[in-house]
């Protein structure tokens, strides 16, 4: 999991609504903020598995609860919901718990189509449901195989 960092400059009373975008705001100083790599290389045909937290205001600590579901997003298409894990090309896991703040996922049988930018949201049956503007960059590469030729000697 991700750690958080140290509140520096801003105070709680930055606020966001929790319907939209978000942005670099600073998480623990009462504000939206995912914490993931910048960016992931992955290998065709194989899993990821994205290292994920997130924080909210302290106005919505409580909105965090077992009903939260995770989504990663791409191209405004949603690539994984973890409400319906295997409805997705995907088939991916979340891994982490959202009810501590881990958005820990797993997107499996990554094919080259999907290299893109990804953002996470999490959607809980209250008012947070929220796009966090934090997002993973993912490219695929393939294996390359080189051939080279073997003779075969014996010795007497």
């Amino acid at each position: 999991m991700y750690l958080l960092p140290s509140c520096s400059s801003q105070t709680d009373s930055d606020s966001v609504s929790a319907g939209g975008g978000g942005g670099n705001l600073g998480s623990p100083c009462g504000t939206f903020e995912a914490f993931m790599p910048q960016t992931m290389e992955v290998l065709t045909g194989s899993s990821v598995t994205i290292p994920c937290s997130f924080d909210v205001p302290a106005s919505h600590e409580s909105d965090v609860d077992d009903t939260c579901r995770a989504i990663w997003i791409n191209d405004q298409k949603i690539v994984f919901n973890s409400r319906y894990p295997h409805s997705t090309t995907n088939n991916g896991e979340l891994r982490g718990d959202l009810t501590k703040k881990d958005c820990t996922t797993t997107l499996n049988n990554m094919q080259s189509a999907h290299s893109n930018n990804y953002t996470f949201r999490v959607e809980c049956n209250n008012t947070l449901n929220y796009s966090f503007a934090e997002q993973i960059s993912i490219s695929l590469t393939g294996i390359k195989v080189y051939f080279t030729h073997y003779h075969l000697y014996t010795y007497k």
